[in-house]
């Protein structure tokens, strides 16, 4: 949906054609080995079949469900919160930070800000979804590297979420665990990786409210270069 709606800002429903006869062309060129070999049917089970394989609130990921329910058991994401199940709410969440996402984009974005919102979008999913696992959070760097070189708001998050997603991966590596949590360090396992999902739930609550100030103030600069005899 987001590159579908930029897209069309930028380039048009022509632009949107282009792209999406672009794009089943690639699709069609990777899966023709499968196609050759009959072995295409097995190809489109393989998305259910990893999202189904860890069926729990968190797969080890310092997200918003860590938080819910910290290990180290491993809960699954059958339950329920209300009237909604955990799945179904994780994947609410995500549609309103989607929502909001495409709000701050509309109109004609600069490509800084489509990097800096896809970053934050694999964030969110990081952070809102359930059966995430730790290392997902790899998706959010490429993205932040490139849009932090213009634009400073982003690399106190690239520098936090670097130190975050080091902690997460090693507070659940077991050979790094190992040697580490021995068993006088074993009462600070689990506040440690509460503390983690903290900071990286403070960090998805300030990013969206940059997004938001950023927002106005690209709004603002935009309109102050409009000159004034074409408002008249």
């Amino acid at each position: 949906p987001l590159v579908a709606a930029v897209t069309v800002w930028r380039s048009g429903p022509k632009g949107l054609a282009q792209g999406v006869a672009a794009g089943t062309g690639v699709s069609l060129t990777l899966v023709t080995p499968f196609l050759l070999n009959g072995t295409l049917s097995q190809l489109l089970t393989l998305p259910n079949e990893i999202y189904g394989a860890m069926a729990v609130l968190s797969a080890n990921a310092h997200n918003i469900w860590w938080l819910y329910s910290p290990g180290p058991v491993l809960v699954p994401d059958d339950g329920t919160i209300g009237l909604l199940s955990y799945r179904n709410t994780g994947l609410l969440l995500l549609a309103v930070f989607y929502g909001f996402s495409l709000w701050r984009l509309r109109g004609r974005p600069e490509q800084s800000q489509i990097l800096a919102t896809a970053a934050f979008l694999g964030f969110s999913f990081f952070m809102l979804l359930t059966r995430v696992h730790e290392n997902h959070m790899f998706m959010v760097f490429p993205l932040l590297a490139v849009c932090m070189v213009g634009d400073a708001r982003w690399r106190w998050i690239y520098g936090v979420l670097s130190l975050t997603f080091l902690a997460n991966l090693a507070l659940h590596d077991p050979p790094l665990a190992a040697v580490l949590w021995k068993a006088a360090a074993l009462p600070f396992w689990q506040p440690l990786q509460v503390a983690n999902s903290i900071v990286n739930t403070v960090v998805l609550l300030a990013w969206a409210v940059l997004l938001a100030v950023g927002t106005g103030r690209e709004r603002a600069s935009r309109e102050a270069a409009v000159p004034v005899s074409t408002l008249k």
